[in-house]
């Protein structure tokens, strides 16, 4: 199970360096994302990956740190079903226009992220 969260980790590590070089990319995925249907799904996905880092946390080699991340997917993806839709449109609205420098910085933290994940992931 440690092998799935390194495949979420290298698609985060993926997406972050598409955010680099192109960053539309983000632009695009956020406004198809910002539609409530697909703001429900992505938020309750986002959830069911936490829920699963949680339950496959003990498989990786970095423990604390993966249970440490799937906490937080946890309550950011429960978190959007409790958050008005008008301010997650505001928050959409607000990050949609940032420079594209921003974007990157973004990606690269994304980039960052997906490695550590990688990394703590790492079967035993």
């Amino acid at each position: 199970m440690a092998y799935i969260i390194c495949f979420i980790g290298l698609f985060t590590t993926a997406m972050g360096c598409s955010v680099v070089m192109q960053p539309t990319v983000l632009s695009k995925t956020l406004q198809f994302c910002k539609k409530p249907p697909f703001l429900y799904l992505s938020s309750g996905l986002k959830a069911a990956i936490g829920i699963l880092f949680l339950i496959w946390a003990t498989s990786c080699n970095r423990p604390w740190i993966i249970i440490l991340i799937g906490i937080l997917a946890t309550l950011g993806g429960l978190s959007m079903f409790f958050i008005p839709k008008t301010r997650s449109q505001k928050l959409f609205d607000f990050i949609l226009r940032k420079p594209q420098w921003v974007l990157r910085i973004w990606g690269l933290l994304a980039l960052a992220f997906g490695v550590l994940i990688i990394w703590a992931g790492w079967p035993k």
